[in-house]
């Protein structure tokens, strides 16, 4: 998938690298990949600024109308969530979206689970279990979130056998 250009560079180096190695050596077919993803994710990036990590997934029994809470770090989470936030605008258009700073965007657009949340980079991808799916990662600090971020985390999902979403072309 070819990265959003609009998104920054990196102002926080996280090992993405590691993390892929990880993820990559311990996979096992019996491991659910959210919550094996979301416990060594967690492990790795929360020393950096980021205060959540977890997957939001469609609620197939709405008729897609609103996401659910899946596995997730390391405090309780919003759900069931609607469509308008950064996950369900994630999902709808299958591209990365990210925050860099919550308290200068309308407050329709953001489901604020935690107050003190100030950026947020949601990706859209689908599980191997065929579960459409967000990725949801958030900081107290602001644009605590990149380009970086957007292809180390992307590397990740695949790593863990989840498929990347890309827009539609047409």
């Amino acid at each position: 998938m070819t990265p959003d250009p609009s998104i920054r560079q990196a102002r926080i180096d996280r090992d993405y690298d590691e993390l892929v190695r990880l993820i990559s050596s311990s996979i096992d077919e019996a491991v659910d990949p959210m919550s094996h993803l979301v416990e060594l994710a967690w492990s790795q990036l929360q020393s950096s600024s980021v205060s959540w990590l977890g997957f939001y997934h469609l609620d197939e029994q709405t008729g897609h109308r609103q996401m659910l809470l899946g596995p997730h770090m390391d405090r309780p989470a919003c759900s069931p969530i609607g469509m308008n936030g950064a996950c369900g605008r994630a999902l709808e258009d299958q591209r990365t979206i990210l925050i860099e700073d919550m308290a200068q965007i309308d407050p329709d657009q953001v489901i604020p689970c935690d107050p003190r949340d100030r950026s947020e980079i949601v990706i859209p991808c689908k599980s191997p279990e065929g579960l459409l799916c967000v990725l949801d990662l958030d900081s107290h600090e602001a644009s605590a979130f990149s380009l970086q971020d957007d292809l180390g985390l992307r590397d990740c999902l695949v790593a863990a056998g989840f498929c990347l979403l890309e827009p539609s072309k047409t």
